[in-house]
């Protein structure tokens, strides 16, 4: 299915990109038991992408699939544990429930990529709202 490769390529132009992932063909996303399955790793292989950001842990993305649907996913970078362990990691915060955090609906797991995929907030970042310049947001902060 996908080539056997030694690395990942993202191909960017004028801020928008294609995800280029590695995969021996064998695995594939695995969706947490309350996500909709609406798409698949081929959908995210095909899906143009644009770059949110950067941080300790890897780049986010805002990935807009073939049927329309936007997703953020976080392609981990420096992450050097063993499968079994990654799964039960991310299990855990898969299974995690809280108005406060956006849940986790997918993750891949491969020698070379790691990915989390959650929902596309389209207000964006609680670090971006709370270091602008506009103070737009205070009104839905109800403990101020």
């Amino acid at each position: 299915m996908f080539p056997l490769c030694q690395k990942s390529i993202v191909e960017v132009a004028a801020g928008k990109s294609k995800v280029g992932l590695i995969d021996s063909g064998y695995k594939k996303l695995v969706f947490f038991r309350n996500a909709t399955k609406y798409f698949d790793l081929e959908d995210l292989l095909r899906a143009s992408a644009e770059v949110l950001g950067n941080g300790t842990f890897g780049t986010a993305y805002k990935v807009v699939l073939e049927i329309g649907n936007i997703v953020c996913m976080k392609r981990l970078k420096d992450v050097t544990i063993p499968e079994q362990e990654f799964r039960e990691k991310i299990e855990v915060v898969g299974s995690m429930d809280h108005a406060n955090l956006v849940p986790l609906r997918a993750y891949y797991y491969s020698r070379d990529e790691k990915l989390l995929v959650c929902d596309y907030m389209h207000m964006g970042s609680l670090s971006a709202l709370l270091h602008s310049e506009q103070q737009s947001f205070l009104f839905c902060l109800s403990f101020i």
